[in-house]
């Protein structure tokens, strides 16, 4: 869990660290389906931060509505390179939906 900065920085940098990527490390960011996907890529418009927190740019907290002080979810995926911001509306929907299953029911 982390917390966005007003600049953008997210506040938790053990998911970068559990990928090792390194400060200045250019990055592709997107936004899908409520989520962010960061990964590195030789030609990406962004860069991790010298400290070596992700700084989600102002156009990526507008795709998903992120708010200065909101939560979000860190998840890094080592196979995939790739780190996964999730905002608290959409692990709010996936709990919910793993919830109805694992109790027999629908997700509502």
């Amino acid at each position: 869990m982390a917390t966005v900065d007003a600049r953008g920085p997210v506040s938790n940098r053990s998911a970068v660290r559990a990928l090792g990527w390194a400060a200045g490390m250019r990055l592709e960011i997107r936004a899908v389906s409520g989520s962010v996907l960061v990964h590195p890529s030789e030609d990406g418009l962004f860069t991790l931060a010298k400290q070596g927190y992700m700084r989600l740019p102002a156009v990526a907290r507008h795709w998903c509505a992120l708010e200065v002080g909101e939560k979000v979810l860190l998840v890094a995926e080592p196979q995939r390179n790739t780190l996964v911001i999730h905002t608290m509306s959409t692990v709010e929907s996936l709990v919910t939906g793993y919830h109805a299953c694992l109790f027999g029911g629908e997700a509502s």
